[in-house]
């Protein structure tokens, strides 16, 4: 009588294994780098975030000349626009757009960030390697996609193999010096991004110092590289761009809270409860976190108080948190698979497929630009000089980049203006009041020189009631150079100025260079 064969149900996470076993070393890794290419090719014309579509027109004129923070005027630091200087002199050697170049580089960051994370905090035989280091390309590339290139989406990069270093570094395991440095390069480049950033190793180094005791080493490869890239950032900072601490700075401190939605905006952020539900997760193993998941989970708790600290509840702004969360859970998954319990693993994987859908539920900004702002720009050509004034700088981005208009401010929005309104209908603050008048000199002195072919006004909403013509129009230079124009159109809440009579030339000296 033959023996009968139990039933058995496929083992996903075996066959896996047994996958990952046949592409060993390099195959494994080629085989993700292939897997980001392909998926480029899906991802390969999104449209861009109005912010990465502006880092990639100041990148191109800085090479054409312009100053940073003289003739643009930025509220960030300049590292994030020197970065996408490569990318536009590739496009400009290709020929090729500079967005799907920046999508294309950034697919192959992202297998740089994963494929290290897999064999570091896993170990290169570990049977779960290839989902593992799978699930984290995947994030990488999704979660961020209605802001593919953001600062946060570069940090998160950069800080996956630092946390997964660290975790080698907890286990008291050897790693090549090679390996610390090029993993300490890249979290340096994104933790420089923006200051609050910093938060991030300094978690991680606490964790160390708590975990390891007597044999922790704050000097390493990682923690020298990472001080002696912000030592030089910050000396070419100071040395190429002076007027960064002279001029934006006090913008920043002066107006820069006018902006964001606000402690609601921070707390009603879909991104921020996803964070939070995973944390409880992670939370619920206790002393049983793997040294990989511990060490993503301390990186995303700096991150989030980078996001707090922000208080403005943007999107994007929780990437770099989410991003690390998933991972650390993700990690516990592979690591604990057999000790977790069914309705566990069932829940976590939901919930890390929920955090990956979150970059494809939230809108592709497919209404960037709006139907108004296409009527108002329509029979424009590529090189003409289009104003559009607003203080909301999606309005402008990525449609000037798009559409290859010249874009005469210094200002890529006038964002400050709100705070400068809001100070005249409270108590008035001289400091605002001389930067409006500011803000309106140097505006009549721009469009002067790069005269607009067409001016495009935001209106006032019944919301707020700001006008931002009227703010303009008590200048009476400004005033005088709208007598050039005259009221063409309406389209929704955007007013159009069409020129009628040539504006008098100036001399070079006294406009902006490389614009």
């Amino acid at each position: 009588m033959e023996e009968a064969i139990p039933n058995r149900e496929p083992d996903p996470t075996a066959a896996m294994g047994r996958i990952a076993a046949t592409l060993t070393g390099w195959r494994l890794d080629l085989t993700i780098v292939a897997t980001a290419l392909l998926l480029t090719l899906w991802i390969g014309h999104i449209p861009l975030d109005s912010d990465v579509a502006w880092q990639l027109w100041v990148a191109h004129h800085l090479r054409l000349g312009a100053r940073f923070a003289v003739d643009i005027i930025e509220t960030n630091p300049p590292l994030w626009f020197w970065m996408a200087m490569p990318i536009d002199g590739i496009a400009q050697i290709t020929g090729a757009s500079a967005g799907p170049i920046l999508i294309a580089l950034g697919a192959l960051l992202c297998a740089g960030s994963a494929i290290p994370t897999g064999r570091l905090g896993l170990g290169a035989q570990h049977p779960a390697r290839l989902p593992f280091t799978l699930y984290l390309l995947l994030m990488l590339l999704v979660l961020p996609l209605p802001d593919f290139g953001q600062r946060e989406h570069i940090a998160l990069a950069g800080a996956l193999p630092y946390a997964a270093l660290g975790a080698v570094r907890r286990r008291h395991e050897p790693i090549p010096t090679r390996l610390a440095v090029l993993i300490g390069i890249g979290a340096a480049l994104g933790f420089a991004l923006k200051p609050y950033f910093l938060l991030a190793p300094l978690a991680l180094e606490m964790w160390l110092a708590i975990a390891l005791g007597r044999s922790w080493r704050p000097v390493r490869t990682e923690t020298v590289v990472l001080a002696f890239a912000a030592a030089v950032y910050a000396l070419l900072a100071m040395i190429l761009t002076p007027a960064f601490f002279t001029a934006v700075v006090p913008l920043n401190l002066l107006a820069y809270t006018s902006t964001g939605g606000g402690f609601a905006s921070l707390l009603l952020n879909p991104a921020l409860w996803i964070g939070c539900l995973i944390a409880a997760f992670l939370i619920a193993q206790g002393r049983a976190l793997p040294p990989l998941a511990s060490a993503l989970t301390l990186i995303a708790g700096g991150f989030a108080a980078g996001y707090l600290i922000q208080h403005k509840g943007w999107p994007y702004q929780a990437i770099a948190m989410i991003g690390c969360l998933a991972a650390a859970l993700a990690a516990s998954l592979a690591a604990r698979d057999k000790a977790l319990s069914p309705s566990f693993r069932l829940s976590a994987a939901g919930l890390l497929l929920l955090t990956v859908s979150f970059g494809l539920l939230h809108p592709l900004h497919k209404a960037n630009p709006t139907p108004d702002m296409i009527a108002a720009t329509a029979g424009l050509h590529a090189g003409d000089s289009v104003a559009i004034v607003t203080s909301d700088n999606a309005e402008i981005w990525p449609i000037t980049l798009d559409r290859g208009f010249r874009f005469p401010s210094r200002y890529n929005g006038f964002w400050m203006l709100r705070a400068i309104v809001q100070a005249e209908r409270g108590d008035a603050d001289p400091r605002l009041e001389e930067l409006g008048r500011t803000i309106a000199r140097q505006t009549t002195l721009d469009f002067a020189c790069a005269p607009p072919v067409r001016i495009i006004f935001d209106r006032p909403t019944s919301a707020d009631g700001f006008d931002i013509r009227g703010f303009f129009m008590r200048d009476a230079a400004f005033s005088a150079l709208m007598h050039h124009y005259e009221h063409s159109a309406r389209y929704g809440d955007l007013d159009v100025f069409t020129q009628r009579s040539p504006i008098a030339s100036l001399p070079a000296a006294l406009c902006r260079r490389g614009v």
